[in-house]
């Protein structure tokens, strides 16, 4: 990665020059704003990948996040866990979030981390097969949905287009989040779907995956009032659309979320651990995620 910040110069004949400074601060975390820049009649284009030089120079590439940082980000990494309150009638409930990984062998060719959500009641968990490891994307290849083995329902996407979560890139600063408006679309990901005990397969309506940044908020979390990126996520297909709500705290995960039946469910404890194996938090996901 980057360790200090590169100059580019643009600049035409009769114009002016402008400089544009890409960098970050390595201690920091980052969700950048801007997927391509434009100048207008400046003759520069910014992507993801490359820089264009507007006088026939060869610019630097632009450094993306590495997959760790973007694990960091969105809380994906392994012995993290969850512990989440919500409603029915006057009572609590719980439900639990675990991620493991890396995997290697689910799905051939990828590593993904699994998110597993899990009503404490009992019943098998959802899950999410998530891949971080190209152009600092968080892509979703496989779900699994259902309680009971004879309604469980699983989606792979294995196929491009996969469903994007969320990208990562620096900003100018190297300190700003995500803008609110940003979305995040896949316009026809097609799962093979596979049901039932014999999860038996076959080709799966075509879905319209959509993250949405709507906001930020304060929430309530195990270590206090924190700011949360609130992020709308919609699935469509030809019969049914999904909505759900969820607030990430960046390097915590995710906080709160609603069910796409309006359910809200609130972090009451929790175990985070970076890349490296730090942990802040319960002790353990075993015995010591406990709840007030």
């Amino acid at each position: 990665m980057v360790k200090r910040p590169a100059m580019v110069r643009c600049s035409q004949p009769n114009r002016f020059t402008l400089p544009i400074r890409l960098g970050y601060s390595p201690s920091a975390m980052h969700l950048p704003t801007l997927r391509t820049i434009l100048s207008a009649g400046l003759g520069c284009v910014i992507s993801t990948a490359t820089l264009t030089g507007c006088s026939g120079e060869d610019p630097p590439a632009v450094e993306i996040p590495s997959p760790e940082q973007v694990r960091d980000y969105f809380g994906l990494n392994a012995d993290s866990c969850w512990r989440y309150r919500y409603k029915q009638g006057s009572a609590n409930l719980y439900r639990r979030a675990d991620v493991a990984g890396p995997n290697e062998t689910s799905i051939s060719g990828h590593t993904v981390y699994v998110r597993k959500l899990a009503y404490e009641s009992g019943g098998l968990p959802v899950e999410w097969y998530l891949e971080t490891e190209l152009n600092g994307e968080v892509r979703l290849l496989r779900s699994a949905t259902g309680r009971d083995r004879d309604a469980r329902e699983t989606r792979r996407y294995e196929t491009e287009p996969t469903p994007l979560f969320g990208a990562l890139e620096y900003d100018f600063s190297g300190n700003i989040d995500l803008k609110v408006g940003t979305r995040f679309t896949t316009e026809t990901a097609t799962p093979d779907l596979c049901t039932g005990m014999e999860q038996s397969c076959a080709p799966g309506p075509t879905e319209r995956h959509e993250w949405t940044v709507s906001n930020t908020e304060m929430v309530s979390t195990p270590d206090g009032e924190e700011m949360a990126i609130k992020m709308n996520y919609k699935v469509t297909d030809d019969t049914r659309t999904t909505t759900e709500v969820y607030w990430l705290v960046p390097g915590k995960g995710i906080a709160k979320f609603t069910g796409d039946d309006g359910t809200v469910y609130q972090v009451c404890n929790w175990r985070v651990c970076d890349a490296a194996g730090a942990c802040t938090g319960a002790a353990n996901c075993t015995d010591m995620l406990t709840c007030n």
